[in-house]
């Protein structure tokens, strides 16, 4: 029986020492190798001991920690000598680990099915090669033991896959994940713990599905790509506003309408495609965005001339909450649902902004009130001679007659 894991170390004489954890291969069986020897020992092979590190099982256990053997980590205390070893690795290989331990202890080398587990054991010369990549086509090429959790990249496309692989969930290195062109109608919201930089669920069949798995603690920050092409979709998930460290959308071939003020949340957002969908214009916020790529080919923006709606001059006078507001996002004052209710939250992140930069709570939108001008792109990629239209926001009577399009904006 041997496992990968990482392994510490402990002299229980001298607690003060913090000895560091090593990659190593765990292992219990005999040693050396002989027929009649039925001395079982737990054995340590890592760059500091290549030819194994013993340590005697029978009448040495003092105690075997197992509280968090759900998170892969035990302990075993050992009598002579006074050290305590801790393991760390897959929790199921620890487990089994554990399994093997408790007939060790017993004096077995086979299972209750009569399967030998036990067995001499000799130094470790080699490692087998980790498996970080996996590419399936195929469902016959599916791995009979299920997929490595060792996994960085994972690639399951063309599968007609209904649902998201649980496996998938347990893949804490896991990276890279692509499933386009299945069937897929809806995202758990586990998905949302995995700490992923690239997704890729084009040609899928994501209308229907919840977006929460988006807001996830881990995912929400680690995410810097995803294509969400061809599901479908309907609207923008507002939840895409979120992800504060995206660099790369790709949301085209869809039927989306509108693209939320809300997206000048992306700050690190540099390549943004909306071709081949239903939209008519844009939201002025976009002018905040410093993109390399924005495609809007294929969309519905007019070719004619445009008569722009005549502004209504703001003339309400902006309540104490909007002023606080507006200071929150001016001096960029950071907040969290630990500092504001969460609902307070949502309204700075939503509410959209005037060309001048100032919040504006619940204002009145003018729908393709004018063209968009000024955006802060290197690259536009759009359909010839159309207009891109703006949805268009004031803060007050002098930001409506200095930046309207009438006044050329």
């Amino acid at each position: 029986m041997k496992i990968t894991c990482e392994t510490t170390i402990l002299n229980r004489q001298f607690p003060q020492a913090k000895p560091r954890a090593q990659k190593s291969t765990v292992a219990i069986g005999t040693h050396p190798p002989n027929k009649e020897n039925t001395e079982f020992f737990v054995i340590i092979f890592n760059s500091q001991h290549k030819t194994g590190l013993r340590y005697k099982l029978k009448d040495n256990i003092q105690r075997v920690f197992t509280k968090f053997i759900d998170e892969g980590k035990i302990q075993i205390q050992f009598k002579e000598p006074e050290y305590d070893l801790q393991l760390k690795g897959d929790p199921v290989q620890v487990k089994a680990f554990i399994n093997v331990l408790k007939l060790a202890l017993q004096g077995k080398k086979t299972n209750d099915n009569g399967q030998r587990v036990i067995s001499h054991v000799t130094a470790v010369t080699k490692h087998d090669p980790v498996k970080t990549k996996l590419v399936i086509h195929s469902r016959k090429d599916y791995p009979i033991k299920g997929l490595p959790r060792t996994l960085t990249h994972l690639e399951m496309s063309e599968m007609k896959w209904c649902r998201v692989d649980n496996q998938v969930y347990l893949l804490k290195n896991l990276t890279h994940l692509d499933l386009n062109t299945n069937l897929i109608d809806k995202i758990p919201t586990q998905l949302g713990a995995l700490k992923l930089q690239e997704i890729n669920f084009a040609s899928n069949k994501l209308a229907e599905s919840s977006w929460k798995w988006l807001t996830g603690k881990e995912l929400s920050n680690s995410l810097h790509t995803l294509n969400l092409s061809d599901n479908a979709l309907k609207f923008f998930p507002f939840e895409l506003t979120k992800l504060k460290n995206l660099a790369k959308l790709v949301i085209s071939k869809n039927f989306i309408q509108k693209v939320p003020f809300a997206i000048r949340n992306l700050r690190f957002l540099r390549h943004l495609d909306l071709s081949s969908n239903k939209l008519e214009s844009l939201p002025q916020n976009l002018t905040f965005l410093k993109l390399d790529l924005l495609n809007v080919c294929d969309n519905a923006f007019p070719y004619a001339n445009l008569v722009t709606e005549a502004v209504e001059l703001p003339t309400k006078i902006p309540s104490m909450f909007e002023v606080a507001a507006r200071k929150v996002i001016s001096q960029c004052i950071p907040y969290s649902p630990k500092t504001i209710p969460l609902i307070i939250c949502e309204i700075l992140e939503a509410s959209p902004l005037c060309h001048c930069g100032k919040l504006c709570v619940d204002p009145k939108i003018y729908y393709k009130h004018g063209r968009l001008n000024n955006l802060r792109c290197a690259s536009v990629a759009k359909d010839h001679q159309i207009m891109l239209l703006g949805d268009f926001v004031f803060c007050s009577r002098k930001c409506a007659s200095k930046y309207s399009p009438k006044t050329g904006l």
